[in-house]
């Protein structure tokens, strides 16, 4: 039985090794664009929904709300009810005083909506007889 000359059996598996490699190499690349593509579309959704602007939002109503008296006690403005760490007056702003959260989300919401109306191409528009 005659199995074929020795050097091109090396080349051979070198070649298929080398598909493999570039197989896997493609692969990859398609799952690293996916991941970017996705990070993307999830960066707009944050935009369009005001997530990223409602924490904002928050994050400035806590530093309006706390106050701290010295290095271990802080004090909810709101209240003057004292705590021994800001993720403890954060928590009580958060279930006590859900008005004031409610308040921001709300404002920045119907920003954000407006904002994202005025930039629809495909919005629309009153018609000119108003316009007169």
């Amino acid at each position: 039985v005659v199995q074929g000359c020795p050097a091109r059996r090396g080349t051979k598996s070198i070649s298929s090794d080398q598909e493999d490699a570039n197989v896997w190499v493609r692969e990859f690349d398609n799952k690293i664009k996916q991941k970017i593509s996705r990070e993307e579309k999830n960066t707009y959704r944050k935009e369009l929904t005001a997530e990223t602007t409602v924490e904002k939002g928050l994050d400035e109503l806590y530093r309006d709300r706390i106050f701290k008296e010295n290095d271990e006690r802080f004090r909810c403005e709101l209240c003057s009810k004292m705590f021994r760490a800001v993720k403890f007056v954060r928590k009580h702003i958060d279930t006590k005083h859900p008005d004031q959260i409610n308040e921001i989300k709300k404002k920045v919401i119907e920003a954000q909506y407006f904002n994202n109306y005025m930039s629809d191409p495909n919005r629309i528009l009153p018609s000119s007889q108003y316009y007169v």
